[in-house]
């Protein structure tokens, strides 16, 4: 019996339309331009404004979906936009994500801190722990046998802890990256009116 490989990609992009140059289009459905930034700010102009939660997430799912297919934003709007709604959308988008890439890069920069210094902490407590177990005796106390026994796994920890955080932290942190360039990058169309 054969074994078939499954396409997954082909079968998720073709819920997806696409434009004549083969780029894949991401869909985004509104009322009015206003429903696609956070409401709190609502005096703000547009390239000031934070993107609603939900439609950053949704792009965001949309790109990890597609991959590393080339894409577009179409935006549909029901209501007729003003002349220039096209440029404030596609820049206010620009602006948001490459915002959240100068976040998501001091957050990366916060990351390496903080795990340098658990290193640093962790190799001290290890130097502690090496220079305990020189001046124990050969056969220590309960107590002192337990104090190194507990430095040392005191060591290890902060160690491991160092690494997990950046390694975790720091590769989710360049996928979020490279997303919110994508999406930065991306061409923004806007059509306004009822079909």
């Amino acid at each position: 019996m054969a074994i078939t490989p499954i396409r997954m990609t082909s079968s998720i992009l073709d819920r997806y339309d696409s434009l004549p140059d083969g780029r894949v289009v991401i869909d985004v459905s509104a009322e009015r331009p206003e429903e696609l930034f956070e409401r709190f700010d609502r005096s703000a102009p547009y390239l000031k404004k934070d993107l609603s939660v939900e439609l950053v997430s949704y792009l965001m799912e949309c790109v990890r979906e597609i991959g590393e297919v080339t894409f577009a934003i179409r935006f549909r709007f029901s209501v007729h936009g003003q002349g220039d709604i096209c440029k404030r959308t596609s820049q206010a988008i620009g602006e948001y994500f490459s915002y959240r890439i100068h976040a998501e890069r001091l957050a990366i920069r916060k990351t390496v801190l903080s795990s340098l210094l658990l290193v640093l902490f962790g190799v001290v407590v290890l130097g502690v722990s090496i220079h305990m177990r020189f001046h124990l005796p050969p056969d220590p106390s309960l107590v002192r046998a337990l104090l190194y026994e507990g430095v040392t796994i005191a060591a290890w920890i902060v160690l491991w802890e160092a690494f997990a955080t950046f390694v975790f932290k720091w590769f989710s942190a360049r996928n979020r990256i490279a997303r919110y360039c994508r999406l930065r990058d991306a061409q923004v169309i806007v059509v306004s009116g009822k079909k």
